[in-house]
This record gives structure tokens, C-alpha cells and sequence, in this order.
């Protein structure tokens, strides 16, 4: 079990790194040969690891009981990143990561996965309508001021307006 974390080869300290991810709703061989253009070394990229995993099945399988995000309906997870130790390296390996992000989007699940994101997204791909919902009326019973911050945040459901009571009757008036 120690050896687990070193499966992936991660580096076992932080490391400076511009990196993004998407999940992929199907790999057909158009999107692996847009993915080898956008990445590929005749592009310069700075990028290390372009890196496509399978995850379908288990991962896709909807339990009840398994909480907000019970489930992602995609088969395959793409994640790029790469080094930086400069503000200049940082830039160019932000070229490179956008590159291959925006060559996969014609593949692009309708949902994505907290794990494989680093950019700024919408919070409601990353859950279901109807669990997104149930995380912003649970945000704005604990949380109704919002201080609670994460890297994508979820706003507190607004309360419904509160309407007059209906009236069975006019409302008498005064008289002389």
C-alpha cells in the first residue's frame, strides 16, 4: 500500500505547474489524431504529460447513496500539465494545455470531473441539475452569507418570496 503513491510517477513534492483537464464522452480515431496534432512534438509544447484514461464503467455507474456526484457520464478522463519554473514557462505551458483542451472539445462530456479540473468552470457541470440544486439549498441553510469558498463555488440557493396569505374574504373597511 505505501507504494500506491508512486503509481502515477506524481512528483512526491509540489512542483510549479500549469495543468488542466476534460472529460470525454467517446475517442473515436479523429479525436486521437486531433489530440496527437494539438500535442504532439512537432507542435514545441512544453507540456510533459498528455494523459488519457478510460473511465467508464465503475466510475459511470450510478449508486444511490453515493452523494452529490454519484457519477460521471463520460468514458474517457484527458488531463495535461506541465512544469514551470518561470513566469514565461508558465505562460507557454498555458498555450500548450488551452491547445489540447480546445482540440478536445468536440468530444467533450456534457459534465466534468473536480479531480481533472484547474481552470475556473461552471459548478453545475460538475454535478446533475437536480444534485446541484440540493447543494445550493444545503450551501444556504449552513452557509447563507456564503463565506465558505472553494475552488468552484457553489452560490446558496435564494429563498422563494414569501407571497400574502390568500384571502377567503375582502378585508372589511372602515365605514362612516
Amino acid at each position: 500500500m505505501p507504494a500506491l503513491s508512486h503509481l502515477h510517477m506524481d512528483p512526491e513534492h509540489p512542483v510549479p505547474r500549469v495543468s488542466d483537464g476534460l472529460m470525454l464522452a467517446d475517442l473515436p480515431s479523429e479525436a486521437v489524431t486531433e489530440l496527437a496534432r494539438a500535442a504532439g512534438p512537432e507542435t514545441g509544447s512544453l507540456l510533459q504529460v498528455v494523459e488519457v484514461r478510460h473511465v467508464g464503467g465503475e466510475m459511470r455507474r450510478f449508486r444511490p447513496g453515493n452523494g452529490a456526484l454519484a457519477a460521471v457520464d463520460a468514458e474517457y478522463g484527458l488531463h495535461a500539465v506541465g512544469m514551470v519554473a518561470t513566469p514565461q514557462a508558465a505562460q507557454a505551458v498555458g498555450y500548450g494545455v488551452a491547445a489540447v483542451m480546445s482540440a478536445m472539445a468536440p468530444w467533450a462530456a456534457g459534465q466534468t470531473y473536480l479531480n481533472f479540473t484547474e481552470t475556473s468552470r461552471d459548478p453545475r457541470g460538475f454535478f446533475t441539475p437536480q444534485a446541484y440544486e440540493r447543494l445550493r439549498r444545503i450551501k444556504a441553510t449552513v452557509d447563507p452569507a456564503d463565506l465558505i469558498r472553494a475552488n468552484h463555488a457553489i452560490p446558496p440557493a435564494r429563498p422563494a418570496p414569501v407571497s400574502a396569505p390568500a384571502r377567503d374574504h375582502a378585508i372589511p373597511q372602515p365605514t362612516g
